[in-house]
């Protein structure tokens, strides 16, 4: 912290208790020891409904408590969300709770996917391609080029949703769906083709009409969305 004004120095008396100290400025958790504080679970639950910034200082074990998180999440308008494990971001039903209290969660959530290969890819009608001709040896894919023109994957791609929850969450549509009907500012945060999807937005819509701004031209202009 830089100004430190919780932290214990030539002004403050000697033995003063740790939670006379954070009680009187709850940044003072960034100078407590881990015992019985950065490192409990029950005191920083209390913290963080307190200020979620709280969150930060955790001890980092704690920072991959869903409950935790959450708890961090309701009390900093979305905004502690960044300091949880990232591992977090795979648990939807985590992330549906956490839409719920700030759509903006999803911007700290990566729109970006990796194969098996290591290839980054991109998803087109739910389908993913890498956009390569060949394999890292430099031999050509023998279905021809990764890509929606040629409508064929290489085996990388075509292994991505083995695992659903590989599928980054701007570009889940069931995640997406889920999430405007709990939040209708989530569609701001969705892939640009799910914006153009007109079952997803009319969701959007009906959770709240401000939705249609962050639709598709086409879908602004469609009057069965608009009205």
């Amino acid at each position: 912290m830089a100004d430190g004004l919780a932290k214990f120095d030539e002004e403050e008396e000697a033995g003063e208790p740790w939670e006379v100290r954070i009680d009187r400025d709850w940044r003072a958790i960034e100078y407590a020891p881990v015992e019985d504080f950065r490192g409990s679970k029950e005191f920083m639950m209390k913290l963080c409904a307190v200020s979620g910034h709280a969150l930060e200082f955790a001890e980092e074990e704690l920072r991959s408590d869903p409950e935790l998180v959450l708890q961090a999440v309701r009390h900093s308008h979305g905004e502690a969300f960044k300091f949880g494990d990232q591992e977090l971001h795979r648990q939807r039903p985590f992330m549906l709770k956490c839409v719920e209290v700030s759509a903006e969660v999803l911007r700290l959530v990566s729109n970006r996917c990796k194969n098996d290969s290591g290839a980054k890819v991109k998803s087109v009608n739910g389908v993913f391609y890498c956009y390569r001709r060949g394999g890292d040896d430099g031999t050509p894919f023998k279905t021809g080029p990764c890509n929606p023109t040629n409508a064929k994957q290489c085996a990388s791609c075509a292994r991505v949703l083995d695992d659903p929850d590989n599928c980054p969450l701007p570009q889940d549509r069931t995640f997406i769906t889920n999430a405007v009907q709990r939040n209708w500012q989530a569609l701001r945060f969705a892939d640009e083709e799910l914006r153009g999807e007109k079952e997803i937005v009319m969701a959007a819509v009906t959770s709240g009409g401000m939705a249609i701004q962050y639709a598709s031209q086409e879908l602004q202009a469609d009057r069965e969305v608009a009205l």
